[in-house]
């Protein structure tokens, strides 16, 4: 998300102000929408797809399209 938002406002500041179209529709999507889980896994799973979605999709569909659930381990160091 951070990479959309400074990648958006660093073209828009522009001499010409041209964004690219799919930083555009992402940015768009981001603005517009409440930001949900969902939204954010459909993003992230469809990032550079021509044909990407901007439709938020739930756990279910995600698995129907064939990407799997990651729980992420985190390993903090003892000081």
């Amino acid at each position: 998300m951070r990479k959309i938002l400074t990648t958006y406002l660093a073209q828009a500041s522009r001499g010409d102000g041209v964004v690219a179209p799919h930083i555009r529709a992402l940015y768009e999507t981001l603005t517009s929408r409440e930001l949900t889980p969902a939204l954010l896994n459909a993003l992230a799973a469809d990032y550079g797809a021509p044909d990407a979605p901007l439709a938020g999709l739930d756990a279910a569909a995600l698995a129907e399209r064939g990407y799997r659930l990651a729980v992420p381990r985190i390993t903090v160091a003892a000081r």
